[in-house]
C-alpha cells in the first residue's frame, strides 16, 4: 500500500453517512494546525458488510510503549516501528470479529453506532487518537471535506492484506494494516479494528492470500469463538525462564481439533522470522509444551510476537504478542 502512515491528534468532530454505495464514518482530527479527515469504511464498495472488533483495554503488545513516542500529526511508516498487522503482530483475536450493517434505524444496532460511542468519548476527553492507514492530500476535496472543513487526511482504516486478485490486490502488504487506536487514560488504550468479508487469510510475505486462504468468519454472537479458533493455538509461553534463556524458553500449544495433528507440518516463529521446527504428533484436544532449542526461534524479553506457521508456505496459523512488562517476571508463564 502506498503512503502508509499514522496520524496522531485529538478528535474535534465526527459524523455518520447512512446512504451511498460505500458509506464512511467521518472523523476529524486536529493536528499540526490542520483539520485532517479520517473516513472509516462501514460498508464495502461491493455491498458486503464490514467485520469489526472493538477492544478495550488493549494489552500485551509492544505498540503500547510506542504510542507516547509518536509525534503529533502525520508520520510516514517504514523507518519507524509504528504499524499494525492483524495476523503477524495481532492486537486482538481475529476470530472475535463480528459483522453489523452500516446503517439501521434505531439505537445501538449498526456499526456506526458502536464506533460513534468510542469516538464521542475520545472527543470529550481530548486525549489523542492514532489513525493508521494511507495518507491522502487535499488536492481533490470531496463533499465531506466541505462539510467538515478538512484538508487531506488518512483513509484505508482497515486490514490491508488478503485482498483477492482484483481491484484492491495492489493494496496488499504486511506491517501496514489500518485501525483506530484511542487513548483512554495515561497509559491505557482502546482499539477499533475493521476488515472486509472479501479478504482472505492466511497471507504470504507480501500480504497476498495463500492457496487455500479463507474469509474471516464472523464470531458467534453468543460469544463462543471455539469454531473460529486456530486449529493449533498458542495458549502459553515462558519467555523469561530462570537462568540463561537459551534452551529453556517454552511455548505451550493446543490442538483445538478433534483429530490428531502431525506437528512436523508446523514451526514456531519469533518476531525476527526465525523458525523452530516441530516434530511428533499431538492428539485432538491435547496440549504440548515445546522447549525451544535456542538454535532457531528465540523469545525476546523486551516484548515481541510468537507465531505458529505452516512449513509448506509460511502461512500463519496463530499469533500472539507480549510486552516487556509481561516478560519481566522471571520463570512466569504468560497465558494467552
Amino acid at each position: 500500500m502506498v503512503n502508509y502512515c499514522v496520524l496522531k491528534g485529538p478528535i474535534v468532530d465526527f459524523g455518520r453517512e447512512d446512504t451511498g454505495s460505500s458509506p464512511h464514518f467521518q472523523i476529524v482530527i486536529q493536528a499540526t494546525g490542520n483539520r485532517f479527515r479520517v473516513p472509516v469504511n462501514v460498508k464495502s464498495s461491493d455491498g458486503s458488510q464490514v467485520l469489526y472488533s472493538i477492544v478495550e483495554p488493549l494489552a500485551n503488545h509492544r505498540m503500547l510503549a510506542q504510542f507516547a513516542l509518536i509525534p503529533e500529526g502525520i508520520t510516514a511508516g517504514g523507518a519507524n516501528p509504528w504499524f499494525l498487522d492483524y495476523t503477524r503482530e495481532p492486537m486482538f483475536d481475529i476470530s472475535t470479529m463480528r459483522a453489523l450493517p452500516a446503517a439501521v434505524t434505531g439505537v445501538d444496532n449498526d456499526l456506526q453506532d458502536f464506533i460513534a460511542h468510542k469516538v464521542d468519548t475520545a472527543k470529550t476527553s481530548g486525549r489523542p487518537v492514532f489513525a493508521f492507514g494511507s495518507v491522502f492530500d487535499g488536492t481533490n476535496p470531496v463533499a465531506a471535506d466541505h462539510t467538515f472543513n478538512t484538508n487531506g487526511g488518512v483513509h484505508d482504516i482497515h486490514m490491508n492484506q488478503g485482498n483477492p486478485a482484483g481491484n484492491f490486490s495492489a493494496d496488499n502488504g504486511v506491517d501496514q494494516d489500518g485501525g483506530l487506536i484511542i487513548q483512554t487514560g495515561d497509559t491505557t488504550f482502546a482499539g477499533i479494528f475493521l476488515a472486509f468479508q472479501s479478504q482472505l487469510i492466511p497471507t504470504d510475505s507480501h500480504g497476498n492470500p495463500l492457496p487455500g486462504a479463507k474469509p474471516i468468519q464472523p464470531a458467534d454472537t453468543g460469544g463462543n469463538t471455539a469454531i473460529q479458533a486456530a486449529d493449533l493455538s498458542i495458549v502459553g509461553a515462558c519467555v523469561n525462564p530462570p537462568g540463561d534463556d537459551v534452551g529453556l524458553e517454552t511455548v505451550i500449544l493446543l490442538n483445538a481439533t478433534a483429530a490428531s495433528m502431525n506437528l512436523s507440518q508446523f514451526a514456531i516463529e519469533d518476531k525476527q522470522g526465525k523458525r523452530e521446527p516441530l516434530t511428533g504428533a499431538l492428539a485432538g484436544g491435547d496440549v504440548v509444551k515445546i522447549v525451544l532449542s535456542g538454535n532457531h526461534a528465540q523469545l525476546s524479553n523486551s516484548g515481541g510476537s510468537i507465531r505458529v506457521v505452516r512449513v509448506s508456505d509460511g502461512g500463519i496459523i496463530h499469533a500472539v504478542t507480549y510486552t516487556a512488562q509481561g516478560a519481566g517476571v522471571q520463570g512466569r508463564t504468560l497465558v494467552f
